[in-house]
């Protein structure tokens, strides 16, 4: 590829400092819950924001802005300090007040460590699992009674005791990928091009926030919203693909090999991140899959379409009889249509995106780049 494409700069803005030192590796952390933190935007009173806001709009905009932020993902640990630095420099203009304590609290405090780029793939970046099981927690272990340090830890370490969880099965075994999942899969391998026009590079890359870099084979493909939305826009066919693909795959590939100070606006930085996704040949033993990917399903749950896809199309995972696309059909069955509340009308009709069948694929897969 020649040289990166320049993204673009905010003209007739202050620009923002000099990128700072990334952010490396860490010995432990204390984790911080995303929904919380982003929750807070909602909430009023002393611990709440919500009455710091100059509008609703801007509260709105400014809590989907958090929620972008924590999905981050693992390879991008190094542009953590950056992203915080040009979410603050941009909101402290537009929302001083908001800005002034949030950054004391959750981007220079204690509280940081609120995004996937500060847990391994699979981890989660919050604690709603655990809350979920509070009902469950109090009816068993303290039956609902505010007890004493001393009595709720004898009580807790008895419940504990009948209930192995170093016996529960990793959720991202080959086995629990999910009907929907494997429909998903083969449909994007037959429908589209997403895996045909990759590109294929070995680059050092952040894998985990104990660990130090670690050289790995890295493809890069098309995410499926980018590949959409040049097939709606300019046509399905390969060659059309290919040469929208390439200015997108450059820009996400010069997020691990460029210059910090060339992302200017956090928009930038969506853009590049966005656009296209990247495989990877790092993963934990056991994983589902032979490669890890940086889309945000990945992240959270150790599994996705693409490093699945990438798998099935090279002949490392088999599709199960049982989950042929013939055997379970193209539509994911859902319940009965409800109906119409007052206040606005459902509707069924929306036209489906559809994109031109592509040429029959050869027999034999192609070697795998992961080897």
């Amino acid at each position: 590829w020649s040289e990166g494409l320049e993204i673009g700069m905010a003209r007739g803005k202050k620009k923002p400092p000099t990128a700072p030192e990334p952010t490396g590796t860490v010995e432990w952390l204390l984790g911080t819950c995303s929904v919380h933190v982003q929750h807070l935007m909602d909430k009023g009173g002393k611990r709440g924001y919500r009455s710091l806001f100059t509008s609703d709009e801007s509260r709105k905009e400014f809590k989907k802005e958090l929620y972008d932020i924590s999905k981050l993902g693992i390879t991008l640990r190094p542009w953590k300090a950056r992203v915080f630095q040009l979410f603050e420099f941009e909101w402290t203009r537009r929302e001083p007040k908001v800005m002034k304590r949030f950054s004391q609290e959750y981007l220079h405090g204690r509280a940081v460590n609120w995004t996937t780029a500060d847990q391994e793939p699979g981890l989660p970046d919050q604690n709603n699992g655990d809350e979920r099981g509070n009902r469950t927690y109090k009816d068993e272990a303290t039956d609902w009674n505010r007890l004493s340090l001393r009595a709720w830890y004898r009580e807790h370490m008895e419940w504990m005791r009948k209930h192995p969880f170093t016996n529960q099965l990793f959720l991202t075994k080959a086995e629990h990928i999910k009907e929907d999942q494997w429909r998903s899969v083969q449909q994007l391998l037959r429908d589209t091009f997403i895996f045909d026009v990759t590109a294929t590079r070995e680059l050092e890359i952040t894998y985990s926030p104990f660990h130090p870099p670690e050289k790995a084979t890295c493809v890069f493909l098309l995410s499926k919203e980018s590949y959409k939305a040049i097939a709606s826009k300019h046509g399905g066919e390969r060659s059309t693909i290919e040469e929208h693909a390439k200015p997108i795959l450059q820009n996400k590939e010069l997020l691990y090999t460029g210059d910090m100070d060339r992302i200017t606006s956090l928009d930038d930085f969506h853009k590049s991140s966005k656009g296209a996704c990247m495989l990877y040949s790092i993963v934990r033993t056991g994983a589902a899959t032979s490669c890890a990917c940086t889309c945000i399903d990945y992240q959270m749950k150790e599994t996705c379409d693409c490093s699945l896809a990438w798998d099935v199309k090279h002949g490392r995972i088999q599709i199960p009889e049982e989950k042929d696309i013939k055997v379970i059909g193209e539509e994911t069955k859902r319940g009965g249509r409800r109906k119409a509340r007052k206040g606005g009308a459902l509707t069924f009709d929306q036209p489906r995106f559809s994109i031109p069948p592509k040429a029959p694929a050869a027999t034999a897969p192609p070697p795998h780049p992961f080897g």
